[in-house]
């Protein structure tokens, strides 16, 4: 949020109660000041702000002056001779400018203990709560301010703003804010997932072979036999064969991948109201910008990386989050073909159904207790985790109790850590059985969901699962229904 050349004092109290505690839960607040400085911050709670403002230094009088209107001593108000020499950093080259502009001083930003803070010449920031309250000292509606809106600049403001922000991407991805977490081995469960149905067509491709084949070997010759022109038998070999690769290598392409590819899980936390994320694995044979349309309506989308990339061009960017009358959309700008990529989202909506547990434990060499399964979806398998100990067991159908006491165990143990789970049942599979290998795939993304939860995890997989994608894509789709005992 940009407040600059607005009496905030003008605001409501439940406006200004609003903004600082949006900006006390993650908000970044950024306040153009100079001449306007008692404006701008005449609403707000001084110890919100953690400043306050000393005077206004008119840049073309020299004079400096208090709230009041008064005319005061510039050294006997900060200790300085100069709002430059108070800052204590130089101008930024990118804005030599500023010398000709009305510039606010404001106490606490510039120096502490004898040390001063970090920051550029034209501003500083200071965390406030989970956010940040970043103060230049110029109004950005100042004429003479010709370079604060360049992009360097604007991109220098929102470093500032983001550094004193609590919302780093490992923070972001492992909070309730997000309510979807990140972890390494979720990209290789869903590259699992993906290998499942991996299997091109053959088909057409060996009868384009054939008829090649037979084309530049009896057919070729007896026509240029039967015409008498043997002799170019050897120019029209290798055009048929560059001919037909050009062929091969453009039908191929759609035989394997005709549209971007999406793999998906989709959990549901079945006691947390129904809440509903899915996470996604993409691609797409096109070298080009793809974009792919989510099916639903979101509470949010966004990537699902470590690294989300950075750059001073504002026309450059890898991911894309577009949200318009159609719904919302994402993709990527990718350096290669094939290139993969992670993203994440929420539905608006929530999802009925329950997961009904009795006295469910397991331990390394047992397994007891009952579960119910009333989602309305059959679920193929079942992974119970407690702390270290997991199970995998055969499924329960919709509105069906089992007694895990009695049920097949497919997989037990005793697991080190969550990784330990994948590795042990989704890779180990992987080579003799791609649909079970994909499968636990699924379960253990859902289960990296739930594991910060206190008690005892049971997660029943659906393979199958409704789309997240639609449109021009092909998706495998999997649901993970979960619940804590």
């Amino acid at each position: 949020m940009i407040i600059d050349q607005y009496d905030t004092s003008q605001l409501s109290e439940d406006t200004i109660a609003a903004i600082e505690d949006w900006t006390n839960r993650g908000g970044m607040l950024i306040f153009g000041t100079g001449i306007y400085a008692y404006d701008v911050l005449g609403g707000f709670d001084p110890q919100f702000l953690q400043t306050n403002c000393l005077g206004i230094y008119m840049s073309g009088t020299g004079d400096f002056v208090t709230e009041q209107g008064r005319r005061g001593d510039m050294y006997s108000e900060t200790g300085s001779y100069s709002p430059y020499d108070y800052y204590g950093v130089s101008i930024d080259m990118y804005l030599s400018n500023i010398y000709e502009t009305d510039t606010a001083i404001l106490s606490g930003l510039s120096q502490y203990d004898g040390y001063y803070h970090y920051g550029q010449g034209y501003g500083n920031s200071l965390s406030s709560g989970n956010g940040s309250i970043t103060y230049l000292y110029y109004a950005l509606s100042d004429p003479d301010v010709v370079n604060a809106t360049t992009t360097y600049v604007a991109e220098n403001i929102f470093s500032m703003a983001a550094e004193q922000a609590k919302l780093d991407i490992a923070t972001f991805h492992n909070s309730e804010k997000s309510g979807i977490r990140y972890a390494y081995n979720i990209k290789s469960a869903l590259g699992i997932i993906d290998m499942e149905k991996a299997n091109i067509n053959y088909g057409v491709l060996n009868i384009l072979i054939a008829i090649y084949v037979l084309l530049v070997g009896p057919v070729v010759y007896l026509v240029l036999r039967h015409f008498k022109k043997r002799e170019l038998y050897w120019i029209t070999v290798p055009a048929m064969a560059l001919l037909f690769v050009g062929i091969i290598s453009f039908a191929g392409k759609g035989f394997r991948i005709a549209d971007t590819t999406v793999c998906s899980v989709t959990f549901v936390n079945t006691g947390n109201n129904g809440e509903v994320g899915s996470v996604l694995y993409a691609y797409s044979a096109d070298h080009d910008d793809w974009l792919i349309s989510l099916a639903d309506e979101c509470a949010y989308a966004g990537p699902l990386q470590n690294d989300y990339g950075w750059s001073k061009d504002p026309t450059d960017y890898y991911f894309r989050v577009v949200e318009d009358l159609s719904g919302t959309s994402v993709g990527i700008r990718p350096g290669t073909s094939f290139e993969t990529t992670m993203f994440q989202c929420r539905a608006a909506d929530q999802v009925k159904g329950e997961i009904l547990t009795e006295d469910v434990e397991v331990t390394n060499h047992s397994v007891r207790g009952h579960v119910t399964n009333e989602t309305g979806h059959d679920f193929s398998y079942l992974l119970i985790y407690d702390n270290r100990y997991f199970a995998i067991v055969e499924g329960v159908e919709d509105g069906e109790e089992i007694n895990l006491k009695n049920a097949e165990v497919l997989e037990q143990g005793d697991s080190s850590s969550i990784d330990d789970i994948f590795w042990m049942t989704a890779e180990r599979n992987y080579e003799e059985n791609k649909t079970l290998a994909a499968q636990m795939a699924a379960l253990y993304v859902g289960l990296r969901q739930a594991v910060d939860y206190q008690g005892t995890v049971v997660l029943g997989v659906v393979p199958n699962y409704d789309r997240v994608t639609e449109g021009n894509c092909s998706e495998t789709s999997y649901g993970v229904f979960y619940c804590i005992q």
